[in-house]
């Protein structure tokens, strides 16, 4: 995996992004694009990473190589929520995601992340890979960063919390400036309300 990002680069974008269901089969069915999706597995031989749908071998996939790998399955999602995020370029987004349980996918419009496993919570490699992907995670997943055996210690580990951390941060300081803005609302309109009451009373 390449070199982590600073907590301080990532952007916060997604900060405020929620999760939805989406039946991903229906969904393609509809738009007739069952390939709608990127997907990256790294060659069981020499460990390089290629996008691929379904199964196929190294030097299927890149002519210019001679390995004899072969590329683990892709298949998509495998779970039907949809994680919205900003991503330009989905081919390069699903190689830097490649050692993690998902997938770069369209919905609409929209570009974002599915899961591509399941069966446990995968709160920790969702908030890992907008991260990767250069995004503060959403504060309403890096809240609820589940307590589990051998997680939070590892020096990739404590990057993730620190970014679940300045995800919740950034998520309580727009919290607090729409209080203010409620409040000064409010006194701006007792404020008016009062000048007129003076205005009828003069009159």
């Amino acid at each position: 995996m390449s070199k982590r990002a600073t907590i301080k680069s990532l952007r916060c974008d997604a900060v405020s992004a929620s999760s939805s269901r989406v039946d991903w089969a229906e969904a393609w069915r509809q738009s007739y694009d069952e390939d709608g999706y990127h997907e990256a597995q790294r060659c069981d031989c020499c460990k390089v990473a290629l996008c691929v749908h379904g199964e196929a071998s190294h030097k299927d996939l890149d002519t210019d190589s001679d390995c004899p790998g072969s590329l683990g399955t892709s298949e998509g999602p495998m779970m039907n929520f949809f994680y919205p995020c900003p991503i330009g370029d989905p081919e390069a987004a699903a190689l830097a995601i490649v050692d993690l349980p998902l997938c770069v996918v369209q919905h609409g419009d929209e570009p974002g992340l599915a899961l591509t496993g399941g069966g446990m919570d995968l709160t920790w490699a969702i908030c890992e890979a907008y991260m990767v992907l250069g995004y503060l995670p959403p504060a309403d997943f890096a809240g609820r960063l589940p307590a589990m055996c051998g997680r939070g210690t590892s020096a990739r580990d404590r990057w993730i919390a620190a970014g679940c951390r300045a995800s919740c941060r950034a998520a309580a300081r727009w919290a607090r400036n729409g209080l203010t803005n409620i409040n000064r609302a409010v006194r701006f309109g007792e404020h008016e309300a009062s000048n007129r009451a003076r205005k009828a009373l003069a009159s």
